[in-house]
């Protein structure tokens, strides 16, 4: 689905954030805290990542998870 919404011509996703298997969303939900509170304050999504994987505590979701997209994509802009 990921990739579908990325090769939208019109409108489609930039990146993409999410499982490629099966995780406990009670294991999820700190990595998602983690990553959409650093997001702000990075100015990669990559590094927003980073900061999650280094938070988040479980080692399923830190392997059970991939970015489709540039890392290198500005989270902020000015």
């Amino acid at each position: 689905m990921a990739e579908t919404w990325m090769r939208a011509e019109e409108g489609g996703a930039v990146a993409f954030l999410g499982p490629v298997g099966e995780t406990i969303t009670s294991e999820q939900e700190p990595f998602a805290r983690a990553f959409y509170r650093a997001l702000p304050e990075v100015e990669r999504i990559g590094d927003a990542w980073l900061v999650a994987l280094q938070e988040g505590g479980s080692p399923d979701v830190a392997w059970g998870y991939v970015l489709l997209g540039d890392p290198a994509l500005r989270s902020r802009w000015e």
